[in-house]
């Protein structure tokens, strides 16, 4: 605060003279404020080379409301003090959304499958080495493994009277025919590693309640059910003679299910380190492979890569990103998951056009890619998501392949995969840019200083609101009410609180910061 003092009886004695004059100090950012008159004058010194003139009038707007809103109420608490403008509130809630879009309301996982089957019957839906089936045997070996889950009459009851079953399985086309099985029975599928400890397998059974396990044959010994029954998931596909059934064992199950139904539960061990059961219900996953803004042209000629691991949630991403639009799901086994040289032949010759990553893994595969001097790739659409991306390192793969659509998605597994969508251009990997873009179509982002809306540039939690967001934790009320909380914005809805940091950039688009508890 510059205050200097003058002795006004010795005004008399001075001459005035106007002078044009550039002040320079030694920071980038200088805040003056001095009185004039009845008034207090601001103005701020700052480096043109760090601060856009845009910023500096944010800076200087937020300043006039503060002094405003404290001289108004000198009594006011600082925690009751807000920054953000209300212009800037206005285009937070208004511009910075997305707007309202279609999806099919009353549709469910299983009747989208079923209608796409109809559709391609003929087409191949999965394949895994050199294994592959069609559209309509996949359905039909899902209905075998559905309608004797149902004969089974398996019970495990949450507090909606759901039915939970559990998987440990290989990675292969039985993983797709457990989880659609499991699926169009009605139940709700818990993936779990195979590879996971002792300890932790047995925690989610316990945890989710599951009264029936399916595994691969031989390992029905390895593992323990003391509330339920554990099934090679090869017995329950098999079509041999059963005189209990007819031809009515490969036809669609006659299941209702209704679209807030749960379709999933993955658990997570955030960082916490305490494994917690998202629960995740049809119409979250329906909305995002459906919707009238879908930022994406999928269609029956794409083939995607399955990459991630099915109890990581970018597995039903790519895994009814194929099945729903009559896509070919290429079942990536272990082995070359883990050999990028491997990886990239078996992209060549699928000719996957839709290749999902998380930025560590593609980072060897594109040291291999681009040294090597074979076939060129056919991935139209690559998709990034599980990381943050150093979009700089993409600079050779974009020159490579300047046709690709490269795409930086940031997720969280509580609002059903994927919460925002950026479109990498080759502006955005010369200068390095690394913001995650925008939320997904039935999505809203907050990003709040407790329950406060942060202005543009200032960093706060990010929270996501609108079709998406979880059901909540299973068997732990505590943590979902504190997680889960009603949308102070928009009355009946319900907002996750990711405990992620970020901030919102002038154009709108989303920068991420990391965890608030780093």
């Amino acid at each position: 605060f510059e205050n200097y003092y003058v002795d006004t009886d010795k005004l008399s004695d001075f001459t005035y003279k106007i002078v044009s004059g550039r002040d320079q100090n030694h920071y980038n950012l200088t805040l003056c404020a001095y009185e004039s008159g009845e008034k207090i004058v601001c103005e701020i010194l700052y480096n043109p080379n760090m601060y856009a003139n845009e910023d500096i009038a944010q800076m200087l707007a937020r300043l006039e409301h503060v002094l405003h809103a404290l001289a108004a109420n000198p009594e006011m608490k600082l925690s009751e003090l807000e920054t953000t403008t209300e212009e800037e509130k206005e285009q937070i809630l208004g511009a910075f959304q997305t707007k309202p879009t279609q999806y099919p309301h009353e549709e469910s996982i299983k009747s989208l499958f079923e209608a796409q089957v109809k559709k391609t019957p003929d087409r191949i839906a999965v394949s895994c080495g050199t294994e592959q089936l069609t559209y309509a045997e996949l359905n039909a070996k899902a209905n075998i493994v559905a309608n004797r889950l149902r004969a089974a009459k398996v019970r495990s009851e949450t507090g909606q009277g759901e039915t939970m079953v559990a998987l440990l399985l290989e990675r292969n086309m039985d993983m797709v025919i457990g989880i659609l099985g499991v699926v169009k029975a009605g139940y709700i599928y818990v993936p779990i590693d195979p590879e996971a400890p002792l300890d932790r397998i047995q925690y989610t059974l316990a945890d989710s309640g599951a009264s029936l396990l399916l595994v691969n044959q031989g390992k029905e010994q390895m593992i323990s059910l003391p509330q339920g029954n554990i099934y090679a998931i090869e017995h329950l596909y098999s079509d041999e003679p059963d005189a209990a059934w007819g031809p009515e064992l490969k036809a669609n199950p006659d299941v209702a299910i209704a679209p807030q139904d749960a379709l999933y539960i993955i658990y997570t061990s955030g960082t916490t380190g305490e494994p917690k059961g998202t629960v995740i219900e049809h119409e979250c996953v329906v909305r995002l492979m459906h919707n009238d803004d879908m930022p994406f042209n999928f269609h029956e000629e794409d083939v995607w890569s399955l990459f991630a691991a099915y109890n990581f949630d970018v597995s039903v991403w790519e895994m009814y990103g194929a099945l729903l639009y009559g896509g070919h799901l290429v079942v990536i086994p272990n082995d070359a998951k883990k050999d990028s040289y491997a990886f990239l032949e078996l992209l060549r010759e699928k000719r996957v056009t839709v290749l999902n990553q998380v930025p560590s893994s593609f980072y060897n595969l594109m040291q291999v890619e681009l040294a090597e001097a074979g076939e060129r790739l056919h991935v139209k659409h690559l998709i990034f998501a599980g990381e943050a991306l150093q979009v700089g390192k993409l600079k050779a793969w974009q020159a490579k392949y300047p046709e690709m659509n490269i795409v930086n998605m940031y997720g969280i597994t509580e609002t059903t995969v994927h919460v925002t969508y950026k479109a990498i251009t080759a502006e955005d990997i010369a200068l390095d840019v690394n913001d995650v873009g925008k939320a997904l179509p039935t999505l809203k982002i907050y990003i709040l200083d407790g329950d406060k809306l942060c202005g543009i540039g200032v960093p706060g939690e990010l929270c996501v609101a609108g079709v998406g967001v979880a059901r909540g934790y299973l068997n732990k009320p505590e943590l979902t009410n504190k997680k889960f909380v009603a949308n102070p914005f928009v009355p009946g809805e319900r907002m996750y609180r990711s405990g992620d940091l970020a901030k919102w950039l002038p154009d709108g688009n989303i920068a991420y910061l990391g965890r608030m508890d780093d």
